[in-house]
């Protein structure tokens, strides 16, 4: 291990997520009574790709191109763990059942998780520049105001 980890910078706290079966994921669909659907997200998506289980380690990279799963792996991890999420997510009326199906191995777990994805990001760019935009003109409004009441003493006219 590197250094680091001797004085507690890396964690690595989950040893592995297991997905469930593709004969699992069958009966669920198949026994779901309500007709409404027309997708049963993230049902499905994982044994097309054939992954049951994805071993972490300190560091883990999920890459793939757009919709192949990696921010809602991503989730699904969040979601199994009760990780504090900053940001709403993606997710439909059977994700909790599917995360329910999902089961964890820990090296230990933690007391206390946050999940921090790329929308996090994306919000608080917004966020910041909202504020900033407000903080403009609340300091125009209090120079003007300021002005206003000291315009003698600036002998300004």
């Amino acid at each position: 291990m590197p250094p680091a980890a001797e004085w507690g910078i890396f964690m690595v706290y989950i040893k592995k997520i297991m997905l469930p079966s593709d004969s699992a994921e069958t009966i669920v669909i198949q026994n779901e009574q309500r007709t409404c659907f027309n997708t049963f997200y993230p049902f499905k998506l994982f044994p097309q790709k054939m992954l049951s289980e994805v071993e972490l380690d300190q560091i883990t990279m999920f890459y793939g191109g757009n919709g192949s799963g990696k921010s809602t792996l991503i989730n699904v991890i969040a979601e199994k763990i009760n990780a504090v999420r900053f940001s709403e997510f993606n997710n439909s009326p059977f994700f909790s059942k599917y995360v329910n199906m999902c089961s964890i191995e820990y090296f230990r777990q933690p007391r206390k998780s946050y999940v921090l994805t790329s929308d996090d990001v994306f919000d608080y760019v917004l966020n910041a520049r909202y504020i900033n935009e407000n903080n403009d003109d609340r300091r125009k409004a209090l120079f003007d105001k300021y002005l206003e009441t000291h315009k003698k003493a600036l002998l300004i006219p």
